[in-house]
């Protein structure tokens, strides 16, 4: 094998020649050029195969205490940072979204509470996405519901969802939304948020 540094479109690959193509490594199984190795790899073209992929871009865990957690307004849901552990407000304001560093695809959403969802309750947990946000004249941000999400329902005190897995560009803005279904209150009070970036 020979390792040809990062891929270029530009560059004659022969059979065993090695890349490094967006944070993954792949070996050439015949000649080509031009040919991005993820897009064609032995399963599905065959003139790369997969050496080793790339790891967890980052691995996210934040605390939260929802003890406070109310409808404002008559809109029973708050924004949780993917990043820092605090109280949240039920407003929408985007103060507490967080910046992917790097493009990665948001593979994973968990969330474990303290103690079972109340009878009759559920809590909706889902990752927003979006590109801007700005303190004045108004609070605002743009981010919106991505297809990641999962449902604590009652009784249980867990729930995660790895599909479908959510891309990210670099320097997006990412946040946690909460909906809670009856008692504007409910048990869990206290909840880790964890998301896996890839």
């Amino acid at each position: 094998m020979t390792f040809r540094g990062a891929w270029s479109a530009l560059t004659p690959y022969s059979q065993a020649d090695s890349v490094f193509f967006g944070g993954s490594t792949y070996i050439a199984l015949q000649i080509n050029i031009g040919v991005e190795p993820d897009t064609d790899v032995a399963s599905s073209g065959g003139n790369w195969a997969l050496l080793a992929q790339r790891g967890a871009i980052a691995v996210l865990q934040s605390y939260h205490n929802l003890a406070g957690l109310a409808p404002l307004e008559g809109i029973p849901s708050t924004y949780l940072s993917p990043i820092a552990s605090r109280v949240e407000a039920s407003s929408e304001d985007g103060t507490v979204v967080a910046t992917a560093p790097l493009a990665c695809t948001m593979a994973s959403l968990s969330v474990r509470a303290d103690s079972p969802v109340s009878p009759g309750d559920s809590v909706v947990y889902t990752l927003r996405v979006g590109t801007n946000v700005s303190a004045l004249p108004d609070p605002f941000d743009d981010l919106i519901d991505s297809p990641l999400s999962c449902t604590m329902a009652a009784g249980t005190q867990s729930c995660s969802s790895s599909v479908p897995p959510v891309p990210l560009s670099a320097n997006a803005l990412f946040d946690v939304s909460v909906i809670v279904n009856g008692d504007p209150t409910p048990t869990p009070h206290n909840v880790i948020v964890a998301l896996v970036c890839q």
